[in-house]
């Protein structure tokens, strides 16, 4: 599963935001349903977030309201408001606000794309 994410990963930095996509999806169907693995559920939304942005879409709502997740995900739900927005104002506040927590994600340098 982890090869899954990891692939997912190097196809996004790679800028191959369509098969990231696709790997991300597959780990997140395949993995173990909540509360089973929180941590490894979170990383992967936390990428899949990004990568959906990157591809000019906007992330389902329902993902973002995950008992699970909710918490974890909210810097992450700011910033699809502000894509969603097109408020570039916004988007740069909240990468500002939570640049510490995007780095530790390892999501920030895609966040800067």
């Amino acid at each position: 599963m982890l090869t899954v994410v990891s692939s997912g990963r190097i196809k996004a930095i790679h800028l191959d935001y369509s098969e990231a996509k696709v790997r991300l999806t597959d780990a997140i169907r395949k993995a173990p349903q909540a509360p089973a693995a929180p941590g490894f559920q979170q990383a992967v939304y936390k990428l899949s977030i990004i990568v959906t942005l990157l591809l000019g879409e906007i992330p389902e709502r329902s993902t973002f309201r995950i008992p699970v997740l909710r918490k974890t995900l909210q810097p992450y739900l700011q910033l699809t408001q502000a894509v969603r927005n097109g408020d570039l104002r916004l988007f740069q506040e909240v990468v500002d606000t939570y640049a510490a927590k995007f780095q530790a994600d390892n999501t920030y340098t895609l966040i800067l794309r």
